[in-house]
């Protein structure tokens, strides 16, 4: 089966329903429409996928061992994280050459586990952590004692990492003057508690036991787009596209909508099951809903500590401080939220999470959680 080369949520979808009875994925080289997420929801797919199976295997277009098809792959977050998921990985008249490709993509994961996020391509950032290959502790977003004790550094840690990592390197300095420090603020804050998120739960299963294969990670990314190529490549998302067309460009000399996407991503257990610990087979959709729903009120949260249960409030704050839209997808929910729209009035209170689906249908259930934020730049 081919992973789709059209990388739109729709595809996505379609994958995850028919993906499950296959024992090897093609993987396209040169992966289109990843704007607002869609590349995120590849990976989640992937991890899905490989997770369901005793042995998943992936094959490349690469017609040699050295073909420079692997390493374009390698620097795609799809194919670095397919590399890093598979059992095997081939070529085309399959080869294999997973030792080959694994080493490629262990190579670059810890290039861009450094502070300074230097093997990111482009106008992106990507953080990877690939726990079941012993990679979980990128330096973007852990401190390590003498120990050996790894721990998600502070806000003012990511405060640092927003203003030198993401909006250092995606935005120019002239733009960069337009915006106010609150801005700043919300992105730290976002990715923050969605990154302590991802560490608290991340590495086990609905049922508490550890996952065959975790992969957790973040991609940031800056979109130039004109209005009608925004509106062309979220044209299969509805739900997306309804909330792009009312963007308008930045600047009133520009003709560009300017966005700032974060994806972040892990293959745990789910909200659903990560608040009630009642497996999601054992939930029924309605109860799946409500949990999903309970997880953004003011201290909810499985931990006693008084703190605990703040962080995804502090997404919805951020997000309607910003005009911004989510999209969520976790066990069989795909859900999201339009804050321009729909904005949270005051801190705690729940956002209004609408079905993606058009026709309220179910979706086919993932591994893990995939939050996409979508920030608008405004003058």
């Amino acid at each position: 089966m081919q992973l789709p080369a059209s990388m739109t949520f729709a595809a996505v979808e379609d994958f995850l329903g028919s993906a499950a009875v296959e024992e090897e994925v093609l993987l396209p080289t040169n992966g289109k429409h990843q704007a607002a997420g869609a590349e995120g929801a590849i990976v989640q797919a992937l991890a899905t996928w490989v997770n369901a199976k005793g042995r998943a295997n992936v094959r490349t277009y690469a017609e040699s061992r050295d073909d420079d098809q692997i390493e374009k792959l390698v620097r795609r977050l799809y194919g670095l994280s397919a590399f890093a998921l598979a059992d095997r990985i081939a070529n085309f008249t399959n080869e294999d050459i997973t030792d080959h490709a694994r080493a490629m993509a262990m190579t670059r994961i810890r290039r861009l586990s450094k502070e300074d996020v230097a093997g990111s391509r482009g106008p992106q950032v990507e953080i990877v952590c690939a726990d079941h290959l012993a990679m979980s502790h990128p330096a973007s977003f852990y401190t390590v004692d003498e120990d050996g004790l790894a721990k998600v550094k502070d806000l003012p840690s990511f405060m640092k990492l927003v203003d030198h990592a993401i909006i250092g390197r995606l935005i120019g300095k002239s733009y960069r003057r337009n915006l106010s420090r609150q801005f700043e603020r919300t992105l730290a804050t976002a990715l923050y508690e969605l990154i302590r998120n991802t560490d608290e739960h991340a590495r086990m299963d609905d049922r508490g036991d550890i996952r065959r294969k975790s992969i957790r990670g973040l991609q940031a990314k800056k979109h130039l787009l004109k209005p009608e190529r925004l509106a062309v490549i979220t044209d299969a998302s509805p739900p997306l596209n309804t909330y792009c067309r009312r963007l308008l460009p930045a600047r009133a000399d520009n003709s560009l909508v300017q966005l700032i996407e974060i994806s972040v991503f892990d293959t745990g257990p789910g909200l659903a099951s990560s608040l009630t610990g009642i497996p999601l087979a054992e939930l029924s959709a309605e109860e799946e809903v409500q949990a999903v729903r309970r997880c953004f009120a003011k201290n909810v949260s499985r931990k006693h500590a008084s703190s605990s249960g703040l962080g995804l409030p502090n997404i919805a704050k951020s997000l309607t401080e910003a005009g911004g839209f989510m999209r969520l997808r976790t066990g069989r929910c795909a859900l999201f939220s339009d804050f321009n729209e729909d904005p949270v009035s005051q801190f705690g209170d729940l956002p209004y999470l609408r079905n993606w689906f058009e026709d309220d249908g179910q979706a086919a259930p993932v591994a893990g959680t995939l939050f996409t934020l979508i920030f608008p730049l405004k003058a």
